[in-house]
C-alpha cells in the first residue's frame, strides 16, 4: 500500500525498491552528515525503508564521486594494476581537460567506453596496457549503487542541491533522477526544470556541473510517467522508454498495472541493458543547427538492434538471419543502422564481418566515420560499381558504403559476377523499395550469395516482403505519434477539376503510339503515366499552388510556421517552386489592393526553395537545385 500519492513513498521509494530487485545496492544519505549513508536492505508493505548498516562512502558534500569505490573497482577489473597507477587513472577520470559541461562529459564518456592505459604492466612487462574503468563483458564485475537524497554543495557558496536519486557505476555518478508526485501540476516538466537547474543549464550558477560531467542520462518521473533525456535535451526531447526488451512486462509485474517508471527502470537500468546503453547506444552528433548534442537510443532502436543480433546468432541460413526492420519515417533509422554496426563490432563473434550499406544518407556516412574511430573499423565509400566490386572481393572486416545517388543507372544494371562467398557479410539496405536499390540489390545478392540482407524501411510494400522475408521489428506511425517523436498527420481532402482540351485527339495519339501493345498493357500504361503526367502538369500545379498559398496564409502563417510540399517527382518540385512564388506574389498584390498591409512585409520575406537529390546525368534545369551547397543551405530554412 502506498501512502497516498506522495513523492517519497509512491515515486522515490518504489524506484529504489525496483533497483534493489535488479541487484543494485541502495542507500540513503543523511542530509546533515556526508559520512552518514545508511544501506536500505528492503522496503515494507507501505514502501518504508528497512535499514541495514551505516557506510562511509564520501568525506564531504563537495565529493561528487565515490572515490574509494572507484579505486576498488579499478583494482578488481584490472588485477595487475598498482597503487600509483590507480592514482594516475583516477586523476584522469576526475580532472578532464575540458572546461565546459558538454565537452567534459564527452571526454569522460570516451574514457569510459574506449578505456585508458598506463605505461606498463609491471607483472608481465607489457607496454601501454589497457586500463578499464568499467567491465562491459561481465556486468557483475562492477559496482552498482543508488543513493537517495544525494546532497551536493553548490561551488562558491554554502548552498546545496539535493537530487532525489543518483546512480553510480564503479563510484561514478552516471544517472540523476528527479521524482515528483503525480498530484503536482505538471510533474515531468517540474522534474526536468529541477534537473536543468542542478546542471546550470538555465544560464545561472545554481547547481553543480561536476555532478553531470559523468552523466549518461537524467530521469524525471512521477511513477505513472517517467521520461529520460541527456544533458543536451530540452523539455521536448525527454521521452519514455516503453519496452523493457529483452525482458517482458510479466518480468516486472505478473499481476496488476505496470507504470511508465517500472518499464523505464527494467528497460534502461537492468545491469545488462544499462551497460549496453553506455557502451553502444550513446553518441555525440551534430543537430540540424550544427550544434553537438548527446543522444541516447530510443527503445525501438535498442530493441531492433538486439533482435538483429539475436537473429544473426540463431539463424541457420542467410534468409533466417536477415529480414525487414519496419520503422516509420522520422523514427531514427539511420541511428538504428549505426547502432547495429556498433553492436556488431563490440561482439567478438561478429567483429570479423564485412558490412555493406546501400543508402543515400550523407549524415549516416558522417556518423559512421565518427564511430569508426571508437570501434576500430574502416569506412570505405564506393562511388561507382568498379570501386564497389573491388571492395566486395576482400575478406577484411570493414564497412563499405554505397552512396546510391552517385551511381548511374546503366552501372546499376551491369551484371555482377560472384565476388565473395563468405557468410560473414551483412548487407543493410535503406528504403529498399526504391527502384535504384532494387537494381543494385539484385546484383549484390548474386555477387554475395551467402550474405545476410536486412532492409530498413518506413514504407514497406509487398515486394519488400517477398525479397527480404520476415519482419524483425516494427515501429508504426501510430506508436511514433503516441511517443511524441513524430507529429500527427491531419488529412484534409482537396479536389482538383481538370479537363482535356481535346480528348479525342489525345486518345488517337495514344492509340497510335501504343498500337502494337495488348489491351492489358495499355491499361497499365494509362494508369501509371497519365497519373504522373497529370501531377507534373504545369497548369495543374499552378491551380494547386494558389490553393496551397491561400490555405497557408489563412491557417498556418498567422502562427509563423513553415510549410513543406512533397511532390511526385523532382521535376514537379521545381515546377511547384515557380508556381508557389507566382501564387504568393499574386496574393500579396491582392492584399495590397484591399489595404491590409499588416503581414505584407513578413510575407514578402518568405522564400520558396527546392530540396532534391541529384543524379550524374541530370539535365541542366536540375543543377541549380542539386548543387551540394545549395541543398545544405535550403535544408536550414
Amino acid at each position: 500500500m502506498y501512502r497516498k500519492l506522495d513523492e517519497e513513498h509512491y515515486v522515490e521509494n518504489t524506484f529504489l525498491a525496483q533497483l534493489l530487485g535488479l541487484g543494485w545496492k541502495v542507500y540513503k544519505q543523511n542530509r546533515g552528515d556526508p559520512q552518514d549513508i545508511r544501506e536500505i536492505k528492503s522496503f515494507g508493505p507501505s514502501f518504508d525503508p528497512l535499514y541495514g548498516e551505516r557506510s562511509h562512502l564520501r568525506e564531504s558534500f563537495r565529493d561528487i564521486i565515490l572515490e574509494d569505490v572507484l579505486r576498488k573497482s579499478i583494482k578488481k577489473i584490472n588485477t595487475w594494476i598498482e597503487e600509483d597507477q590507480i592514482n594516475e587513472v583516477v586523476r584522469r577520470i576526475t580532472a578532464p581537460t575540458a572546461n565546459f559541461l558538454l565537452e567534459a562529459n564527452k571526454e569522460i564518456h570516451d574514457l569510459l567506453v574506449e578505456n585508458t592505459s598506463v605505461s606498463e604492466n609491471r607483472r608481465t612487462g607489457e607496454k601501454s596496457p589497457t586500463v578499464k574503468f568499467i567491465d562491459f563483458s561481465n556486468p557483475e564485475n562492477n559496482s552498482f549503487i543508488a543513493i537517495s537524497q544525494f546532497k551536493v554543495n553548490i561551488p562558491g557558496t554554502e548552498k546545496h542541491i539535493i537530487p532525489d536519486i543518483v546512480l553510480f557505476v564503479n563510484g561514478l555518478p552516471l544517472v540523476v533522477v528527479e521524482c515528483k508526485s503525480p498530484t503536482t501540476g505538471d510533474p515531468i516538466v517540474e522534474g526536468i526544470t529541477r534537473l536543468l537547474r542542478y546542471s546550470n543549464r538555465r544560464g545561472e550558477k545554481e547547481g553543480n556541473e561536476k555532478l553531470f560531467w559523468y552523466n549518461l542520462f537524467t530521469i524525471s518521473t512521477s511513477n505513472q510517467v517517467a521520461k529520460y533525456g541527456t544533458i543536451t535535451a530540452d523539455y521536448g526531447y525527454f521521452v519514455e522508454w516503453k519496452d523493457p526488451y529483452p525482458y517482458a512486462l510479466s518480468d516486472i509485474n505478473s499481476k496488476g498495472n505496470i507504470t511508465s517508471q517500472q518499464v523505464l527502470i527494467q528497460g534502461m537500468l537492468s545491469k545488462d541493458n544499462f551497460l549496453d546503453i553506455l557502451h553502444t547506444y550513446t553518441i555525440f552528433k551534430e543537430d540540424s543547427k550544427g550544434s553537438i548534442i548527446k543522444v541516447v537510443a530510443r527503445y525501438q532502436q535498442f530493441r531492433a538492434v538486439k533482435k538483429i543480433i539475436k537473429r544473426l546468432r540463431e539463424g541457420k541460413t542467410p534468409e533466417e538471419r536477415g529480414g525487414i526492420v519496419w520503422h516509420t519515417q522520422g523514427s531514427g533509422k539511420s541511428l538504428t543502422m549505426m547502432f547495429t554496426v556498433r553492436e556488431m563490432y563490440h561482439s567478438p563473434e561478429f567483429r570479423n564481418f564485412k558490412i555493406v550499406f546501400v543508402t543515400d544518407r550523407k549524415d549516416l556516412e558522417k556518423q559512421l566515420r565518427g564511430t569508426s574511430r571508437s570501434v576500430g573499423f574502416t569506412v570505405h565509400l564506393a562511388r561507382n560499381t568498379r570501386e564497389l566490386k573491388k571492395l566486395l572481393k576482400t575478406d577484411t572486416p570493414d564497412l563499405v558504403m554505397c552512396m546510391i545517388h552517385k551511381f548511374q543507372e546503366r552501372d546499376l544494371k551491369t551484371h555482377f559476377p560472384v565476388l565473395n562467398t563468405s557468410p560473414n557479410i551483412l548487407v543493410m539496405i535503406d528504403e529498399a523499395h526504391r527502384t535504384q536499390y532494387k537494381l543494385l540489390g539484385a546484383n549484390l545478392k548474386r555477387a554475395l550469395p551467402n550474405s545476410v540482407r536486412i532492409a530498413y524501411t518506413g514504407t514497406p510494400i509487398e515486394k519488400t516482403e517477398m525479397t527480404f522475408g520476415e519482419y524483425i521489428d516494427k515501429y508504426s506511425i501510430k506508436q511514433a505519434v503516441e511517443d511524441e517523436v513524430t507529429v500527427e498527420i491531419v488529412y484534409e481532402g482537396r479536389i482538383h477539376s481538370a479537363e482535356l482540351s481535346d480528348e479525342e485527339a489525345a486518345n488517337a495519339k495514344f492509340e497510335d503510339v501504343f498500337s502494337i501493345t495488348d489491351a492489358d498493357e495499355k491499361a497499365k500504361i494509362m494508369g501509371r503515366y497519365t497519373w504522373r503526367a497529370y501531377l507534373e502538369n504545369e497548369n495543374v500545379i499552378k491551380d494547386k499552388a494558389r490553393d496551397m498559398i491561400e490555405h497557408y496564409i489563412t491557417h498556418i502563417f498567422p502562427n509563423r510556421f513553415k510549410a513543406q510540399v512533397v511532390t511526385v517527382s523532382r521535376l514537379a518540385a521545381i515546377r511547384y517552386k515557380k508556381a508557389l512564388e507566382e501564387a504568393l506574389k499574386e496574393k500579396i498584390e491582392e492584399m495590397k489592393k484591399k489595404g491590409s498591409d499588416e503581414d505584407i512585409k513578413a510575407l514578402e520575406k518568405i522564400k520558396v526553395e527546392v530540396v532534391i537529390s541529384g543524379l550524374l546525368d541530370d539535365d541542366p534545369e536540375y543543377q541549380p537545385y542539386t548543387d551540394e551547397r545549395a541543398r545544405k543551405d535550403n535544408k536550414k530554412l
